[in-house]
């Protein structure tokens, strides 16, 4: 976690940018009044954040802007918003000049636990999520606290489904705690509760050590996954009907397959599964059958096209018990057939 700065311990944006003698900032436009304060106007790439815009043709368009500013391999390229912004940030330094220095400033929660976390980097393409990608570590990550503080209560809830999914693969009494704090509160937590922070910082740590354990995804990387097989391809399927999911929201319903799953292969016990499904919908998290069953051959599609399958299998993350998840590997064509029972079946538990 040596890359990762926190508020709270006395950093700050304006002097970590002070040093450096050249910075260029790709921006979320929600984000500007922030950072117009640095007179940076001149070396800012103002970013309609979203999922359109996360495509190779914004890439290009802000990579031609580096090239007409003069951007070398010595400047500082800092993404400053949401996971759109810091994906394509970190993409875009990834692959330009073969590979350039970059910093994130991720303004939501669900940037700050887990988009700008871990360097991975990714844009569109073909409506399917984040085809294309790559891993790259950032000179630095700036968790701050008060951009927290600007969100609406859809934004605060799209980030906790992450912290979630954190908490049930690794850590049992993180996941306990945390539940006990969002459903005191119906979902609605105050962004400048002091727990809350703590929970953050929790979430953090865990994607961290399973990042520096497995930085490439060889084994254990993957439990990070929980819930996004799935999860990506509803948000797919939601987008392309026009009905807006979040990010959050598809990950809590595919979270909820990945633990029906896990009961019907005998991973988990069903009483366990049934428990945690339980409280995800407790705080708001739905199942999303019903947008399932509409768009079938459209989800199964998307499935079949995930980036992580490999040749005719996918390592997927199964849940034990809150706490204890593990990567078993399963057939495509056998998880197709799961997703389609679980669609049609009349009850789940």
């Amino acid at each position: 976690m040596d890359n990762i700065l926190f508020a709270n311990q006395g950093f700050n944006l304006e002097e970590l940018l002070r040093n450096e003698p050249s910075v260029m900032i790709v921006a979320d436009r929600r984000a500007l009044p922030e950072i117009t304060a640095f007179d940076l106007n001149r070396r800012l790439f103002r970013v309609d954040a979203t999922e359109e815009n996360k495509s190779l043709e914004m890439v290009a368009r802000i990579a031609g802007w580096l090239i007409e500013n003069d951007f070398t391999k010595d400047s500082l390229l800092v993404g400053i918003g949401g996971g759109i912004v810091t994906d394509l940030t970190a993409f875009i330094a990834s692959v330009y000049k073969r590979g350039t220095r970059y910093a994130l400033v991720p303004t939501t929660l669900l940037a700050q636990v887990d988009a700008s976390i871990g360097g991975k980097s990714a844009v569109n393409l073909c409506g399917v999520k984040n085809v294309l990608g790559s891993i790259t570590i950032p000179e630095w990550v700036l968790i701050d606290d008060k951009y927290l503080n600007t969100l609406p209560r859809e934004q605060l809830h799209n980030g906790m489904a992450e912290m979630i999914k954190s908490f049930v693969i690794k850590d049992r009494d993180a996941y306990e705690g945390f539940m006990e704090l969002i459903s005191g509160c119906k979902g609605e937590v105050d962004p400048s509760d002091v727990s809350l922070r703590s929970f953050i910082e929790r979430a953090i740590r865990i994607k961290c050590e399973i990042v520096e354990n497995d930085r490439y995804e060889k084994g254990e990387r993957a439990l990070l996954n929980f819930g996004h097989t799935l999860g990506h391809c509803i948000e797919a399927v939601a987008n392309g009907e026009g009905n807006g999911i979040m990010h959050g929201e598809a990950v809590g319903a595919g979270m909820m397959f990945s633990l029906w799953l896990s009961a019907r292969e005998g991973v988990c016990r069903p009483d366990e599964a049934a428990a945690i499904a339980a409280d995800l919908c407790k705080v708001g998290y739905r199942d999303e059958r019903e947008l399932m069953r509409e768009n079938r051959e459209k989800l199964l599609h998307y499935v079949r096209n995930d980036k992580k399958c490999n040749k005719d299998f996918i390592n997927f993350a199964f849940v034990r018990s809150a706490g204890d998840a593990v990567i078993r590997r399963i057939g495509m064509t056998s998880l197709c057939e799961a997703v389609d029972e679980y669609i049609k079946c009349s009850e789940l538990w």
